[in-house]
């Protein structure tokens, strides 16, 4: 019983140990780590979890030390076996040696946690996503109090563009430490990160409650609520942290940009001036900050000059040269954009908004076979992103392949719900193609987007006519022609209206109309 109760005792103590690491408290966990091998020095458990605690502290041969001195007291303990894969190298054969051995460490003993743990990092390495994610959950099953799994698993999501199952493990963070600010704002800054702003704000609110008023949390907080259009509450947050802080220029440059969305100009160009003070008006800084703020404000012709400037001085970002081009586009200068964004696609090749930027500017040019290709490449870099789905769906039209635009085109409104641009080219293509039936659902999805608007009720009008429901067609033309006409529209809504009349009505040829006679 005696021992028994020793060895319930040891999980326990491994386990508090375990649960410091688990929120990167080294110093305290090397300290009861350290304890308990003073207490047991011929405890194999003991020696394994201190040599966790040294590699987790970059001392490699403390580490081999304490796994060589268990290993030799129980070649089988789980614990030592464990702590032996951690050092273990990181180029893919290593991890792959590492894998094989926790395998083999999980099949005998399925509930080690730090095997899953380490599981899910070195599959991670080698591009095992799916495994590793496993391995996570099997971790959080081994101990679903622990954070670092959910983060992981989070954390390697978020990279694949897995956002949606991402999310799930987040919220399992959020219940397991409901009252831990830091776990609050770690969570926030995920969702901020993925453009979840609404499930941001709910975390960073949760940790500004837990934590006051601390430089991080404010900030991020603050940049939330800018990003949710919540201006006025986004610079009360900024000035009680410049308050205590007022040379930090990071709050000081966000709550000018909340200022000028109030449309207080004043205040913020006093923020703006003081900007420019605190980080020196000649700074390379300001030289990088100053034109996207010009670009923010439409003010395309004023960041150019800064822009080359950039660019004459040897600021050789892809960034600098994606944003000169995009001020060339804005101003209808394709041409010009169009070695820009080249220059920056020779710098990296791996961003999609580059391909997708020159896309466009060869589809301006009448280049559409380019246009498609770098259109496939940014879909291929980041499928998530609806502008490259456009991008495709315009090129292909523009080479006369409807029928293949039409799924480009529905991703394209399925990733920007709520925009009637897209439907608008949906519902024209597939009016294109004949498929009148598919164009209707989709007219009355632009309308509950758009339910002062006449056009989608004009479509609905055509692809009723089409098919032959000539009562419901004149109905949409009618309804049509009174939403122009509410909107003092009236050429289109006299159009509507002719168009109601007209419905079903044989169309005459132009000879017919020429000359007066009969088709």
């Amino acid at each position: 019983m005696h021992a028994a109760l020793d060895e319930r005792s040891l999980d326990e103590r491994i386990d508090a140990i375990l649960d410091l690491d688990d929120v990167d408290d080294i110093g305290r966990a090397m300290a009861l780590a350290r304890k308990l091998v003073v207490e047991l020095p011929c405890e194999p458990r003991a020696l394994a979890i201190r040599s966790r605690l040294h590699f987790k502290c970059n001392d490699l041969a403390a580490a081999e030390t304490d796994v060589d001195a268990a290993l030799a007291l129980d070649p089988h303990c789980a614990d030592a076996l464990w702590a032996r894969t951690l050092l273990i190298g990181e180029d893919r054969d290593s991890h792959e040696r590492a894998i094989a051995e926790l395998d083999r460490l999980v099949a005998r003993h399925p509930g080690h946690y730090g095997a899953h743990l380490s599981r899910c990092w070195r599959l991670h390495e080698i591009g095992r996503l799916d495994d590793a994610v496993a391995a996570c959950e099997a971790a959080l099953r081994a101990a679903p109090h622990r954070l670092r799994p959910a983060n992981n698993a989070a954390n390697f999501l978020i990279e694949a563009g897995r956002s949606t199952e991402a999310k799930v493990f987040l919220e399992r963070l959020a219940a397991a430490r409901p009252d831990d600010g830091m776990t609050a704002y770690n969570i926030g800054v995920h969702y901020y990160g993925m453009g979840d702003y609404e499930r941001a704000i709910v975390h960073y609110d949760r940790g500004r409650r837990l934590l006051g008023a601390q430089n991080a949390i404010q900030h991020n907080r603050a940049l939330t609520l800018q990003a949710l259009g919540r201006h006025e509450e986004a610079v009360e947050e900024w000035t009680l942290l410049l308050s205590r802080e007022p040379d930090w220029d990071w709050p000081l440059i966000g709550r000018e940009r909340s200022l000028r969305a109030l449309g207080r100009d004043a205040q913020a160009d006093a923020d703006h001036e003081r900007w420019l003070d605190l980080v020196g008006r000649d700074s390379i800084e300001v030289l990088r900050m100053e034109p996207r703020r010009l670009v923010n404000a439409g003010d395309y012709a004023a960041a150019l000059p800064l822009l080359e400037k950039m660019i004459a001085a040897g600021q050789v970002d892809p960034d600098v040269f994606n944003l000169a081009g995009w001020c060339h586009a804005r101003l209808g200068r394709h041409a010009q954009a169009r070695p820009l964004y080249e220059r920056g696609l020779a710098l990296d090749d791996q961003r999609d908004y580059l391909h997708r930027n020159l896309g466009d500017a060869l589809l301006e040019l009448d280049d559409p076979v380019g246009a498609l290709s770098h259109a496939e490449i940014a879909i291929a870099l980041d499928p998530g992103e609806s502008p490259q789905h456009e991008l495709r769906g315009k090129a292909l039209l523009k080479l006369g392949r409807n029928a293949e635009a039409v799924a480009s085109l529905e991703r394209w409104a399925e990733l920007a719900p709520q925009s009637t641009r897209a439907l608008e080219h949906v519902i024209e293509t597939l009016q294109s193609l004949g498929r009148h039936a598919d164009a209707l659902p989709r007219c009355d999805d632009m309308a509950r987007l758009s339910p002062a608007g006449g056009w989608p009720h004009w479509a609905k009008g055509v692809s009723y006519e089409a098919l032959g429901n000539i009562v419901n067609a004149k109905l949409a033309y009618q309804k049509a022609a009174s939403a122009y006409l509410g909107a003092g529209e009236t050429h289109g809504a006299e159009l509507c209206r002719r168009a109601a009349e007209n419905a079903g009505k044989k169309k005459r040829g132009f000879l017919s109309r020429l000359f007066g006679g009969k088709d």
